[in-house]
Parts: structure tokens; C-alpha cells; sequence
């Protein structure tokens, strides 16, 4: 199946680093790409190196050349400018492709048919798509329950890993969690390495240095220098953690900023200024929350104090310019994703059982997360009601679907 050979790609890419193109070029592949759940190509924001220079794009994956045209991409725009064309298979067929750099043939570069075994990274339509209107709604309600437990346990185990490698610093645990919900599924990672840097009790007593931690994350972002004048000035006092890591800056690696369908911003500059923003409402903590009412008293809290932070006197504001139904998608996605899991983490491990059973209220009375996946239920028939119904289905679709469990799902056996 041509799922199993993107899933193939994304794999034999992060090992096999270079390929010969069809025209003769070597590439360096430094990036395979995002898979893009919807329509147009397969995957978005690839990146390869051909004679020190490096090119970006999207990549389009078929079993056969001819595919292309098969399946008609000539006709739509959204293949019009590729970067790669891959594919397993080039027969006989030598017709000029429209509108790509450069095609791959994977035969050429060592990969054969029989290899091709792997479950997709992503699915279009449920194996079940046209069987699930057959399930009760107890049934149903009995495996959304199971799945959002098991998401929960899974976050759990997350952060205790994460907790393993900060001796035990929740706050550091919660702008992890947070950085990664604000990096979306492009650059979650980049945040992720970046915000280590960041010691999440020291932000506590800095938070009110924002232009400091600004020029601090800018300076180890691996992105070049700020030409402004006063921006170069603030970045020479960047080091405002003296104490812990000596004057030196930190080294990331190379960092891979990816451009796209990411939010706020496709500029590595602007969402590192929108979560120095962010930053001032994380460090607050998150041990207020527990004293809320779960639903919409927690929610007003979070988007008050979000717009509060990013508009003091001094402040970018750049998240307040973007709109108000932004700023209450990224309050709903914090509490989800960042709030919630940190919270019931520690009732778990203080044995606090008020912090975990406010976790378990408030994500029944937050709104549902709005995605790919859960749009894939909502063609099926099953709709979500709240963030627990999202969680549960994201689950689902995460570690049964894409697995190939079918045979141990119990919508199977029910089907």
C-alpha cells in the first residue's frame, strides 16, 4: 500500500542520508518531511542538500512513476511546485513530470517491494469507517472511557521521564509541556530542546526580565543574529542564569525551524517573541489551578491572565494582534495538553487526590480539540462532546489505529 511506503520514507530517510535523483544529482536528505494528514502532497517542509545548497519543500509518494498522473496531480495546483517525487517502482515509464525539482527512484537507492511492511504514520479513513454506526452508545461510552484513561496514564509516564531528567522540577515539567503545545505538531521538537535551557525554577524568580529571557531564547535558537540595534544590545547581557550554566551559551545542536501550516507564526523569530509572551503566564505555575472551579472559571482564568501577560507595558503583544479566537485556542490547548496532565501527574505522585479529580472534571467541561483525527471520527459518525471525548479518539487512532490492532480493538470485535 502506498500508506506503508510514506511510512517507509519517513523511516529509511532518518537512516539512508543520501540518494541519487533520476537526473544523476546526489542528494543529502536533512529532513524527510511532515506527514500532511489532509489533501495535496504526502508530506510538507522536506529538506535536502544538493552541492552545499539546501533546498525545501513538499514531497509527493507512490508505488509507480505513472501514479502521478494516475491519480491526476497534474491538473491540481497543490502539486504544481514539489521538491521530491518518490517512488518505488520506475518501469518503463518516461513521460516529464510538471512542476518537480527532483524524483527518487527508491528501487535505484536499495529498497525493495518485500521491505515494504510498515503500518502507516498516518490514515485518511478508519478501517472501520463504514461499520462503526453499527456500535451502541454504551459501547461507545465504554471504550472512550478506556482510551482517555489510557491517555492519561501515557502523559503520566511522560512526565515522569521528564521529572527523571530536571531532579524532579515540575515547573520545568509544565514549560515543557507547555513549549511543546505551543510548537505544534511542526516544531514541537525545536521547543522542546530549546526551552531545556531554561530552568524552570530560575523563571520563576526572572519572569519579570522578559526582554532578558527573550534575548536568552534568541540567542540559543540557532537562528541568525538580530540585526536591530537595541535587540543587539539587550543580547549581550543574554546570560541572566549566571549561576547555572556559566557564562557560556548552551549548544542545541542544529536546529530544524519548519515552515508551513504552523501556528502563530512560520517565523522562528516571531514564535519565540510570542512564547517569551507565553512564558510570563507559565511561570506563574500551576498549582492555582486546583483552587478553581473546573470549566469555565478555570478558562477565564487562563485567557485573562494569557492577554494580561502579553500586553504589560514593555511586552511584544504580538499573540493580542493575532485576535482573540487565537488567544482562546491556545488557553483551551494549554489546559488540555500542558494544565491538565501536570496537574493530575502531581495528585498522582503526592497521593493529592483533589488535583487529580479536578483534572478528571475539567477535561469533560472543556471544549473538543478541532483536528485531523478528530475530524476522521466525525466522518464515522462519532462526534465529540467534550476535550475527554478528542483525548480519548486521538488515542485511539494513535496506538490502535495506525498499529494495525484491529484485530484487538474492541470496536472490531463489536463490528
Amino acid at each position: 500500500k502506498e500508506s506503508f511506503l510514506q511510512a517507509k520514507w519517513e523511516t529509511q530517510a532518518q537512516r539512508v542520508r543520501t540518494y541519487k535523483a533520476i537526473c544523476g544529482q546526489c542528494l543529502q536528505l536533512i529532513h524527510p518531511g511532515i506527514p500532511n494528514p489532509g489533501s495535496g502532497p504526502d508530506f510538507e517542509c522536506g529538506i535536502v542538500r544538493v552541492n552545499d545548497v539546501l533546498f525545501a519543500g513538499n514531497i509527493e509518494i507512490h508505488i509507480d512513476r505513472e501514479d502521478f498522473f494516475r491519480h491526476q496531480h497534474e491538473k491540481d495546483p497543490a502539486y504544481s511546485n514539489l521538491l521530491l517525487h518518490v517512488f518505488l517502482k520506475r518501469g518503463n515509464f518516461k513521460k516529464a513530470i510538471p512542476g518537480v525539482a527532483f524524483e527518487i527512484c527508491l528501487e535505484d537507492n536499495g529498497v525493495r517491494a518485500s521491505e515494504i511492511t510498515e503500518q502507516p504514520s498516518i490514515l485518511k479513513k478508519l478501517y472501520c469507517h463504514n461499520k462503526i454506526s453499527w456500535l451502541s452508545e454504551k459501547t461507545i461510552y465504554e471504550i472512550k472511557l478506556k482510551m482517555f484513561d489510557q491517555r492519561l496514564k501515557d502523559r503520566h509516564v511522560i512526565i515522569q521521564s521528564i521529572l527523571h531528567r530536571t531532579q524532579r522540577d515540575w515547573q520545568q515539567a509544565y514549560i515543557l509541556m507547555s513549549a511543546r503545545v505551543f510548537g505544534g505538531s511542526f516544531n514541537n521538537e525545536v521547543f522542546s530542546r530549546l526551552i531545556q535551557i531554561l530552568p524552570g525554577r530560575e523563571l520563576v524568580k526572572k519572569r519579570g526580565r522578559k526582554n532578558d529571557i527573550l534575548s536568552f531564547l534568541m540567542a540559543n535558537s540557532g537562528i541568525p543574529e538580530p540585526q536591530d540595534a537595541e535587540m543587539r544590545s539587550s543580547q549581550e547581557d543574554w546570560n541572566i542564569f549566571d549561576d547555572l550554566i556559566k557564562h557560556e551559551k548552551r549548544s542545541n545542536g542544529d536546529l530544524i525551524w519548519k515552515s508551513g501550516k504552523i501556528r502563530p507564526s512560520s517565523k522562528p523569530s516571531e514564535m519565540i517573541t510570542m512564547f517569551t509572551d507565553l512564558l510570563m503566564f507559565i511561570a506563574m505555575g500551576f498549582h492555582e489551578f486546583p483552587r478553581l472551579e473546573p470549566g469555565q472559571e478555570t478558562f477565564n482564568f487562563v485567557l485573562t491572565h494569557l492577554e494580561k501577560s502579553i500586553s504589560e507595558a514593555g511586552g511584544h503583544g504580538r499573540l493580542l494582534q493575532s485576535g482573540r479566537r487565537k488567544l482562546e485556542s491556545i488557553a483551551n490547548n494549554l489546559i488540555i495538553n500542558s494544565i491538565i496532565p501536570i496537574v493530575y501527574s502531581y495528585g498522582l505522585e503526592m497521593n493529592n487526590y483533589k488535583y487529580v479529580k479536578w483534572a478528571e472534571d475539567e477535561i469533560r467541561l472543556v471544549s473538543p480539540e478541532e483536528n485531523f483525527i478528530t475530524r476522521i471520527f466525525k466522518s464515522a459518525g462519532l462526534k465529540c462532546k467534550n476535550a475527554e471525548d478528542s483525548q480519548a479518539f486521538i488515542q485511539l487512532y494513535k496506538k490502535w489505529c495506525l498499529q494495525g490492532k484491529c484485530l484487538f480493538c474492541s470496536l472490531f470485535k463489536v463490528v
